[in-house]
């Protein structure tokens, strides 16, 4: 695995978190093949023999996986959480011992959003036998919430973000005839991605509140409203059961102020590619997809010149 950049390097070993964020630390010592590290069911890295990967997450619960090893923690800003891998467990350690390690060991360059929007195959180490023929099951995507974003200073707006009917019951389906060759599916991303909408919001401005098909609080008063619209969501099965799946999303943005004069609007793709045999192979894909589009989003809306401006004619 190549390094990863002085940069980054120096800001693991500090073991310093930005600011209202909390650091966390995975090491591997031993020499084994390339892992996935998921996140909260979403991939945030990977690790490999003698590496260690460092991620800031957001304060709250979490929930790690690499393949069978499982581990939970609950971050608090300012803290590091430091787990070292060992055959079928995560097991928690020191920071001191993380210090050590850290020296000895080689940052892992494939984290964050490079990482994460690189579109590799992502190999779930799903066997067949958990195929679950035509008895299909529906996936919503990960329970928790995506949090890998990075530390910014907040855009100074109280906004609402809009969910729809129209958001929440989007859906991809395939039923072949009986046991026919060929997966089947029945994918419902419109959940998750409101879920995490509202999440995003609240990372990026100063404040939030949630809106239902654009009704009004009585009594709060917003300076903008942002409306999610899933345009596009398909998977694109592979010739053969065994070959691959692309999973695309695209999620239409728009800022609107409260006369409903469009302030910033923008269509960002996710995509995400691997073998999908199982249920479980197709939630950890789906999750691919998800991350990319967000971490897409929050660079396209706090990079927007058009938001910054309305921020700043509102706040004087």
């Amino acid at each position: 695995m190549p390094p990863a950049s002085k940069e980054a390097t120096d800001l693991a070993i500090s073991f310093t978190p930005p600011s209202n964020m909390a650091g966390l630390y995975i090491f591997e010592p031993r020499h084994v093949a390339l892992c996935n590290v998921f996140l909260d069911g979403y991939p945030v890295g990977q690790v490999a023999s003698k590496s260690y990967l460092y991620l800031p997450v957001m304060p709250g619960e979490h929930d790690i996986q690499i393949g069978v090893m499982r581990a939970a923690f609950t971050a608090v800003s300012g803290n590091n959480y430091c787990f070292r891998m060992k055959t079928y467990s995560l097991v928690p350690i020191a920071e001191t011992e993380a210090r050590t390690d850290a020296n000895e060991l080689t940052l892992s360059s494939r984290s964050g959003a490079d990482f994460i929007s690189s579109k590799g195959s992502q190999s779930s180490g799903v066997s067949p036998e958990d195929y679950p023929g035509w008895n299909v099951k529906k996936i919503e995507g990960p329970e928790r919430l995506f949090t890998a974003y990075e530390s910014r200073e907040k855009i100074h707006l109280k906004i609402g973000v809009n969910i729809t009917d129209d958001l929440l019951q989007i859906k991809s389906e395939r039923h072949p005839l009986l046991y026919l060759v060929g997966n089947s599916w029945d994918m419902r991303p419109g959940k998750s991605v409101a879920a995490n909408a509202s999440a995003l919001a609240r990372h990026i401005f100063d404040d939030e509140i949630d809106l239902s098909n654009g009704q009004l609080p009585p009594n709060d008063k917003l300076a903008a409203i942002l409306t999610p619209k899933i345009v596009y969501f398909n998977r694109t099965e592979a010739a053969t059961a065994l070959g691959g799946s692309i999973y695309d999303i695209k999620v239409e943005w728009t800022l609107a102020d409260m006369s409903g004069n469009t302030i910033w609007v923008e269509t960002i793709d996710g995509q995400s590619t691997g073998s999908s045999w199982g249920a479980t192979a197709s939630d950890k894909i789906l999750a691919w997809m998800l991350a990319d589009m967000l971490l897409k989003s929050e660079k396209a809306i706090t990079s927007s010149q058009a938001i910054q401006q309305f921020a700043q004619k509102q706040n004087h």
